[in-house]
């Protein structure tokens, strides 16, 4: 019974025993962790530290951590904090009472009986200060100060770890870019999973080569590569497009000709066979012209999924008719939208053929190329790039603007 009182006495001023434990560990491995810091700011002045404030927080936060977690591991028994208590005043009454626990001879009740008398009659909680030493804390505010003056000193090393930095948190932006740009390849329809596989594989090899920050180097050469792959795509989209086109055209008579010249992507030799179409208009009677109008109005059908050239085509018809209402063979309107034919026709022989996902792909890995770029120092012509990012504009040397009423141009569209 005596035990128990004792005990029930000694908890909570073995609670604030603790959390006074707790502060003085806390400060002394705020110390030691401060001498390391300021060890860590001396280094940096004499070799490249990168990111030196985050290693000093880093070593200030694991030194409190580890404070706490010794003070766990020390936290104070009943034993402790009656000797605590003891040197209150208290004479070793406390630490006598607990060596004698469970002993019930009448000298051991005396001497519990008189420890009760004082820890009752005592405000010891008071006495268990949770101030910190005061020595440690100016220990603490002259190695952070120590510390702050250090940094202020700008070494040569202390300049290369600046850029150093520069340089590696835009390459965690361009990490973050890849990431963007795989999440956007993923949700591309117009991809093949296999096609997707391969860009991501592609982007993957880029990102861990940037992770590396040494290999930028490697990270262009998959960049070259991962464009040509692009490209690839997009020369096989845009031949699949030209094909299926060229297929609604050979199904009628009067552009038979015109799928040949675009089978073959020759921008010259197409503005030649709409001149030639533009003629053979203007030789026409009634019934043959309006045998052409069906045939346009069936196209214009067909090409339904193609809308620039259906509606070309239908402006041929419409505007074939309105020549014939007026009886002319060669209005304004007609030559007009054989023109516009001609450079809808022009704008898909030449144009990309990518989805938005992938040219928008093409647009961050071009960013990325220029930004390792001017990380690695190269200031050499682009002219490899540009041949890589340009393979797709075959045939775009032709003379796009041909009239087809006569005024073409003798140069070749190859």
């Amino acid at each position: 019974m005596l035990d128990n009182k004792i005990i029930r006495y000694l908890k909570p001023l073995k609670l604030k025993y603790f959390f006074k434990r707790i502060i003085h560990f806390v400060t002394i491995s705020l110390m030691l962790g401060g001498g390391a810091s300021f060890a860590i700011m001396i280094a940096s002045r004499f070799i490249s530290i990168t990111f030196i404030w985050n290693k000093v927080l880093q070593v200030l936060i694991l030194s409190v951590v580890l404070g706490i977690l010794w003070s766990l591991y020390k936290r104070p028994s009943f034993m402790e904090t009656a000797i605590l208590v003891d040197s209150f005043g208290l004479k070793e009454r406390t630490s006598t009472s607990l060596e004698l626990k469970d002993e019930d001879s009448l000298v051991s009740r005396i001497q519990k009986e008189d420890t009760l008398r004082f820890l009752a009659k005592e405000d010891l909680k008071s006495k268990i200060s949770l101030k910190p030493s005061v020595k440690v804390l100016v220990f603490i505010f002259i190695l952070v100060a120590a510390t702050i003056t250090v940094s202020l000193i700008p070494t040569k090393p202390y300049v290369l770890a600046k850029e150093r930095e520069k340089t590696l948190e835009k390459l965690q932006d361009e990490r973050a870019e890849i990431e963007k740009v795989k999440e956007n390849i993923k949700k591309d329809e117009s991809l093949s999973l296999q096609e997707k596989k391969e860009i991501e594989e592609s982007l993957d090899k880029i990102k861990n080569d940037i992770q590396k920050s040494k290999n930028l180097k490697d990270a262009q050469k998959e960049i070259v590569k991962l464009k040509k792959k692009i490209n690839k795509i997009d020369e096989a989209k845009k031949q699949n497009k030209i094909n299926q086109i060229a297929k609604n055209l050979e199904s009628k008579e009067f552009t038979k000709e015109l799928a040949k010249k675009i089978k073959n992507r020759n921008s010259h030799e197409v503005a030649k066979e709409i001149e030639k179409m533009a003629n053979k208009l203007k030789s026409l009677d009634k019934e043959q012209l309006e045998k052409i109008a069906q045939e346009l109005k069936e196209l214009s059908e067909l090409l339904k999924n193609n809308p620039e050239l259906a509606k070309a085509f239908k402006e041929i018809r419409d505007a074939t008719l309105q020549s014939m209402k007026q009886g002319t063979k060669n209005s304004d309107e007609v030559n007009q939208s054989l023109q516009d034919l001609n450079n809808n026709i022009n704008q898909m022989l030449n144009n990309s053929q990518l989805s938005s996902q992938l040219n928008e792909a093409m647009g961050s890995i071009n960013q990325l190329n220029k930004t390792l770029d001017q990380m690695s120092g190269n200031n050499n012509d682009k002219a490899s790039e540009d041949q890589d990012g340009d393979n797709n504009n075959a045939g775009n040397s032709g003379d796009n603007n041909t009239c087809p009423t006569g005024e073409h141009s003798s140069q070749g569209g190859g």
